[in-house]
């Protein structure tokens, strides 16, 4: 796996989209966590290969795709998971407030994009949190 999404929602779904279309990865390099199996069912359709389930997989970079009230209830599952790499597009969520639920070293980015961003002609700022640096803000953007 090259990347899991944690949320499968709206813009969780675009950013998918937008990283197969592009070519950063295939599908099958790609996992989706969603509590929902009618959400995971449709996000299957579509997306061949397309791993879906309801907890993170260890030691898989992740997006943090969820509502900003969901963020803490899904920290410590992905805390667990240890991925170097977490990317938060959770509006209003602050990094330290990312990073004090997930292992010391685990690189944290924070990314606010913006709502034409689901039909792909949107813009995002970034920021790195304390244990992010160069090589974990190439990745985010």
């Amino acid at each position: 796996m090259k990347l899991q999404m944690i949320g499968g929602g709206k813009m969780g779904e675009a950013l998918l989209g937008g990283l197969v279309e592009r070519g950063w990865a295939d599908p099958t390099e790609l996992h989706v966590v969603e509590p929902s199996a009618d959400r995971r069912a449709e996000l299957s359709t579509g997306n061949a290969g397309l791993s879906l389930g309801d907890a993170p997989i260890d030691g898989v970079d992740a997006v943090i795709a969820v509502k900003p009230d969901i963020v803490a209830a899904v920290l410590p599952s992905l805390s667990a998971a240890a991925p170097s790499r977490v990317l938060s597009i959770a509006a209003g969520v602050r990094a330290d407030t990312i990073e004090s639920g997930l292992p010391p070293s685990t690189a944290v980015v924070r990314c606010m994009p913006n709502t034409p961003s689901l039909v792909g002609r949107g813009a995002a700022a970034i920021a790195a949190g304390s244990a992010a640096g160069d090589d974990d803000l190439a990745w985010a953007e």
